[in-house]
């Protein structure tokens, strides 16, 4: 991306993808770092199709041959909104590899929104702030997952959703109730899920085994105390190959374990929290595996250090956090190094 940048000036199309169609703007008007001209920007509605992404790919081209930059590159960002943008991202790279599309937390795109004093909400009107956003910000692009790693995640989610159901109606079979009925329903229902729930950490497995570089990732975070399968198979479907991260800080922000500092003057001074900017999925299994980690009978290197926090003044909470962290930290280091966890090991020095 960055070689394409360097020989030529990125020109950025700016998707708003909803379920059957998406907006979109194709931002020639403005230039990085000066003050987007948004009400200039023309924008246009296409259907969610494979056959609309090749339309919008020549429309835009239409519209950068009547501004006389035909040889300008262009590029592709949008904001994340599960399988609709990352349908529209994939049809994209098959029919036009150069665009290299970029999916961006919607987060971003509302604070930088937010920041040209907008008013109003529109579908065209995101097209233009997400066009603007691309060229201002450079987003990298979106790689695909593998077809193991689009299964996992599919598993995963689908179990959590179960998981949640499963626990709501566990609670609502406590309240007391005198019909038959539903005492039976519920226990049926109960059964149910829980038998689907099987079902997927099954699949979960085979798909895990069927794919041997994965299977073997899988086996040396297995080894990290408190982390099982299934907080495995959340890191990993949600964050993908955790190799990829050039550094252990990378993948935290990703999954949102970043402190955050919150100070001004002398007068507020708030508690460091989680930045919480990264997968929501990704903390909730992490910190189950914290959990599970201090628990366990023999003393190993988390329950140490989370005992080394608390000891120093942190609250439960953030030492809780800070133990989440190191169990990401270490399982990128494990696969990255492909040997088993041990309490001496050190994820620095890879």
């Amino acid at each position: 991306m960055n070689e394409l940048n360097e020989t030529t000036t990125a020109i950025w199309i700016g998707l708003d993808v909803a379920k059957d169609t998406f907006a979109a703007c194709v931002n020639l008007e403005h230039i990085a770092g000066q003050e987007p001209q948004i009400r200039r920007m023309k924008t246009q509605e296409f259907e969610r199709t494979e056959r609309g992404v090749e339309q919008c790919l020549a429309w835009a081209d239409q519209r950068l041959e009547g501004a006389g930059r035909p040889a300008a590159a262009l590029r592709v960002c949008m904001e994340s909104t599960g399988r609709y943008s990352q349908e529209a991202a994939r049809w994209l790279w098959k029919t036009r590899p150069s665009t290299q599309p970029a999916i961006v937390n919607p987060r971003f795109i509302k604070d930088y929104g937010g920041s040209l004093r907008l008013r109003n909400k529109t579908d065209s009107l995101d097209a233009r702030v997400i066009a603007c956003y691309g060229a201002d910000r450079n987003p990298p692009a979106w790689e695909i997952p593998s077809k193991e790693y689009q299964a996992l995640q599919e598993l995963s989610r689908q179990r959590h959703a179960l998981v949640k159901t499963c626990a709501a109606e566990k609670q609502r079979m406590q309240e007391t109730t005198l019909n038959r009925t539903v005492r039976a329903i519920q226990s049926r229902h109960v059964e149910q899920l829980q038998a689907h729930i099987q079902t997927l950490e099954d699949e979960i497995e085979r798909t895990i085994e069927q794919c041997a570089p994965l299977a073997e990732d899988v086996r040396v975070c297995d080894t990290i105390p408190g982390v099982g399968k299934v907080t495995i198979g959340v890191v990993f479907s949600e964050l993908g190959d955790l190799r990829k991260y050039a550094r252990a800080r990378q993948v935290t922000a990703c999954a949102g374990l970043t402190p955050r500092i919150v100070e001004s003057g002398t007068s507020l001074r708030k508690p460091t929290r989680l930045a919480k900017t990264g997968n929501r999925r990704v903390r909730g299994a992490l910190f189950l595996a914290a959990m599970g980690a201090l628990r366990t009978k023999k003393p190993n290197k988390l329950s140490r250090f989370y005992a080394k926090l608390t000891k120093a003044g942190k609250t439960k909470m953030q030492a809780l956090c800070a133990v989440m962290r190191k169990i990401l930290v270490l399982m990128r280091a494990v696969v990255i190094s492909g040997e088993k966890y041990d309490d001496s090991y050190d994820p620095r020095t890879t």
